[in-house]
């Protein structure tokens, strides 16, 4: 076979048994998932001329192939998979397909598996079954302590008392839900301006004003959101400021 003709007939032959397989100028690419492997097409070409034995190379390869992405393949277990809450366009222009979950207009909550050092954001490619991963990975985060701590004394806004990776994921814990309610009753506005902040107040314009000005001056680059929401008897909404007049609140820097 002239070279046209192998690449033609081995890309042919791999995506029989790979799903996702692409070509690149001399290039072929296997994925599954996050992992892929890559192959020269030219030097395979060149050992094709050499052994002349076409379904020998395809198998050695496709072996090569297969043993590659199973060193790399990915493996949750069910006590490190938590919910975690990331702006709902992250992942679009990636190609990934992250299992996720709608949660507020411009947030959704996805899940990852705690690696240590790092997180690794489950695929859909990873399970087939979400709602066991949804039931571990609420029931992980909801083993999680923490507590509200208040952010200046003159006012009411609180935080979590121990920052940590989960801070704004931490709204959804049953603890931090139940702590929410007993300072700040049913309703409540928050933000969550990244990853790693969530701010709370009673319901006022005031107060609203004043998370939009912590929310601007988060510099945390792991961005979530720009809305102050409210929360009334458990139903989240983007918060609208009312007409009602209130007492003015001043920020001493």
């Amino acid at each position: 076979m002239q070279y046209a003709e192998f690449v033609q007939k081995f890309l042919n032959d791999m995506k029989v048994k790979f799903k996702e397989v692409t070509i690149i100028n001399n290039e072929i690419s296997i994925r599954n998932g996050i992992s892929s492997a890559k192959l020269d097409l030219m030097n395979i070409y060149r050992e094709y001329r050499e052994v002349k034995y076409y379904e020998s190379i395809l198998q050695d390869y496709a072996n090569a192939v297969n043993q590659i992405l199973s060193n790399y393949k990915f493996k949750f277990s069910k006590n490190n998979v938590y919910p975690f809450l990331k702006k709902s366009t992250f992942g679009h222009d990636c190609g990934m397909h992250f299992v996720r979950k709608d949660f507020l207009d411009d947030i959704c909550i996805f899940f990852v598996a705690d690696m240590g050092t790092t997180f690794r954001f489950v695929c859909k490619e990873d399970t087939g079954g979400f709602a066991d991963i949804e039931a571990w990975a609420f029931r992980n985060l909801n083993k999680i302590t923490n507590s509200l701590s208040r952010v200046y004394d003159d006012f009411e806004v609180y935080s979590l008392k121990w920052n940590c990776d989960y801070a704004a994921t931490m709204i959804l814990a049953d603890s931090i839900k139940a702590k929410i309610n007993h300072v700040l009753g049913k309703r409540y506005l928050f933000a969550i301006p990244n990853s790693r902040t969530l701010l709370l107040s009673p319901v006022t314009n005031q107060y609203a004003d004043l998370l939009k000005h912590f929310i601007s001056i988060s510099l945390d680059v792991n961005k979530i959101s720009e809305n102050v929401y409210v929360c009334i008897n458990g139903k989240y909404s983007v918060y609208a400021k009312t007409d009602k007049k209130e007492n003015h609140l001043q920020l001493v820097k």
